[in-house]
């Protein structure tokens, strides 16, 4: 046996090798769930799996595993597009988001109210606590003015892709909602939510839209297709009629598997054999969320990213950012970030010789329209109090100012988070900041700063104080490119509401020079019996020398408390 065994071998070329076995192929479980529901819109449970077809990439597949999840937890995340609301639109969404809370929430069921402007990591927090939700509800606001469109765009890309990510951490299944008057704008753009698709399946969430501005049979899928690759549906124009409907597509659901040996990310489709019944489903199979690590073993670094990135991250501390757009002469753009902390979320420590002690890092994080940082950093902050400085600070917060430089124009979102340094406890913010293209040549304001006497916070001002505020003209030039005399109007908004229109005062051009940059400083003394709530300082600056009057604005918000 081994004289053949030697005669086959030198039978062989030499240089010759015998071909390996091929690998078998290891097929893979793939899993998609599914709503099932009757011509009223009601679940329809009680199916089995013979009741179902499912084809992967267009072959018929055979059903391995298969059950009905019966009213699991449920967890709804409102995402308001707040960049634009009319009056009306805001009473709607406060009232449904309001009668949602308090009437239809139910013991075990969670929510989130996130915005697109803006928003704090305490108040996005995943809860069951309707306080908490309240106060979300009450920090829902309209605008003065109609946001850009560029603006509003990337308001609603950026929180939607925030929220999918950091839902990755959340167990089971839940429901995103996105209320808008601003889904037409959205529908032009499908390429800003092309790959939100795969973020959903990953953290097992189902998308919804409720368009304010126009009805929907609920089952039509536009342009942003994200409810139709989730199994979701487009709403409106009611937002308490859409959040029940929500609320009952969550009481139960299919969840179907089968094996596939094709290789990448496959097409799922599924149907009932039963036509009395409607199927909506996930186009793309679920996803493997990633471990949460435990927090005692991550880096400060690690634990920082992921209040940045995630909006239900850092919801033990109390934390604002507000960021401003300001020019330089050198090379770039630059934002001027102010981070407010409540420091009676951190953990001081008592000496007797009467000063008490606390420490914290502060990450600030400027994402582009990717949802990467384009520049961030990091400070160490330490806190060393004594006197009267301690029970000021409590009352008051800390405040800490950074100047970041983002290499365009272009829309951001700005993110700060806070960790404690001796606990775990986090804290997190944003705020999206629009930079304008000052190479243009158009006339421009850049953010305004403002600040008083004795705030009773970070941009809190009590009723008949005087509000002090500066800001930039840019390009303040005419026709001929020689510096214009401008003049500028302030007025005082609550919510949507004029409530004061000062009278126009000049700017006239002070040098030759002022070709670049214009340096405005000004003051407000607000009423005494102005009510308490949430101001929009607005500030309009014109020039008529010309045909075609140029004009700029900008605002800053604040609040009023006795």
């Amino acid at each position: 046996m081994f004289l053949l065994l030697a005669a086959c071998l030198a039978a062989q070329p030499r240089g010759a090798r015998r071909p390996m076995p091929a690998a078998p192929t290891v097929p893979k479980a793939l899993q998609v769930d599914a709503v099932v529901t009757d011509v009223d819109g009601h679940p329809a449970p009680g199916l089995t799996a013979a009741d179902f077809d499912l084809s992967v990439d267009g072959k018929s597949m055979p059903i391995t595993s298969f059950r009905f999840v019966s009213r699991p937890p449920r967890r709804i995340i409102v995402l308001v597009d707040d960049t634009g609301l009319s009056p009306g639109g805001l009473e709607r969404v406060r009232a449904a988001l309001t009668g949602f809370v308090d009437g239809q929430m139910q013991a075990g069921d969670e929510a989130a109210v996130l915005r697109t402007r803006s928003g704090s990591g305490v108040l996005g927090s995943l809860t069951s606590d309707k306080k908490i939700l309240g106060e979300a509800i009450g920090q829902v606001e309209g605008t003065p003015e109609p946001a850009s469109d560029e603006f509003v765009l990337a308001g609603i890309v950026t929180t939607l892709r925030a929220a999918f990510s950091g839902l990755t951490a959340v167990p089971g299944r839940k429901a995103v909602v996105l209320i808008s008057e601003n889904l037409e704008l959205a529908r032009r753009h499908p390429e800003r939510f092309e790959r939100m698709a795969a973020l959903t399946a990953t953290a097992s969430a189902v998308f919804y839209s409720v368009d304010l501005q126009h009805a929907s049979t609920g089952i039509e899928l536009d342009n942003l297709m994200l409810a139709g690759d989730t199994g979701g549906l487009n709403l409106g124009p009611d937002p308490a009629v859409a959040l029940a409907r929500i609320l009952r597509d969550q009481e139960g659901y299919y969840q179907l598997g089968c094996e596939s040996e094709e290789a990448g990310q496959s097409q799922i489709k599924v149907g009932t054999r039963d036509t009395r019944f409607y199927t909506r489903y996930r186009g793309i199979p679920l996803g493997k969320a990633a471990q949460e690590s435990d927090l005692r073993y991550r880096t400060s670094p690690q634990v920082l990213a992921t209040a940045i990135y995630s909006p239900f991250a850092g919801d033990a501390i109390r934390a604002l950012v507000y960021p401003d757009f300001a020019y330089s002469f050198a090379p770039g753009l630059d934002l001027i970030i102010q981070v407010w902390v409540d420091v009676s979320g951190l953990t001081f420590t008592h000496q007797l010789s009467g000063i008490h002690s606390a420490s914290a890092q502060v990450a600030i994080s400027v994402l582009g329209n990717t949802g990467t940082a384009v520049v961030d950093t990091t400070h160490d902050v330490s806190l060393q109090l004594t006197g009267e400085d301690y029970p000021k600070l409590l009352q008051q917060g800390w405040v800490g100012q950074a100047e970041l430089r983002v290499p365009a124009p272009g829309v951001y979102l700005v993110r700060a988070a806070v960790l404690d340094g001796t606990s775990s406890r986090m804290g997190s913010a944003g705020q999206l900041v629009e930079v304008p293209d000052v190479a243009s040549g158009q006339l421009i304001l850049s953010g305004i700063a403002i600040h008083g006497k004795n705030p009773a916070a970070h941009r809190v001002f009590a009723p008949g104080a005087v509000l002090d505020f500066e800001y930039q003209i840019l390009n303040p030039v005419n026709a001929q490119g020689q510096p214009a005399d401008l003049e500028s109007v302030v007025h005082l908004f609550r919510g949507t509401e004029a409530v004061f229109a000062g009278n126009a005062q000049p700017l006239p051009a002070k040098s030759p020079d002022e070709t670049k940059i214009r340096l405005i400083a000004g003051e407000l003394t607000l009423g005494r019996k102005l009510p308490a709530g949430h101001y929009w300082l607005q500030v309009t600056v014109s020039g008529k020398q010309s045909q075609e009057p140029r004009r700029a604005q900008q605002w800053v918000d604040f609040e009023v408390r006795p």
